[in-house]
């Protein structure tokens, strides 16, 4: 994606297991490339979250998510590239 760098909010692009395989600049506070999105997911939330987003190819949830060594409400907006064969996911935080 073209100037995914610029993209205000936190971007990522992640593949069907959920290594990011790119993310804007405020994406990339959360995790760098080949990290898996997994890691800052709430652990009881991970199986929820894994089975709703290969089910549905696009959608939003509320996650709780690991900033800064510390967890916060969020919305997650993803959708699923046939083409490309990764997802999309804006996050949004519930706290700002």
């Amino acid at each position: 994606m073209e100037n995914l760098h610029l993209c205000p909010i936190p971007y990522l692009l992640i593949d069907r297991k959920f290594n990011v395989i790119d993310a804007s600049n405020p994406g990339y506070e959360f995790l760098d490339i080949g990290e898996n999105f997994l890691s800052i997911v709430e652990e009881e939330s991970s199986p929820k979250f894994a089975r709703m987003i290969h089910k549905v190819p696009d959608g939003t949830m509320e996650l709780n998510l690991k900033k800064d060594n510390a967890f916060g409400l969020f919305d997650l907006h993803y959708r699923f590239s046939d083409h490309h064969q990764h997802y999309h996911v804006a996050i949004i935080s519930k706290d700002d």
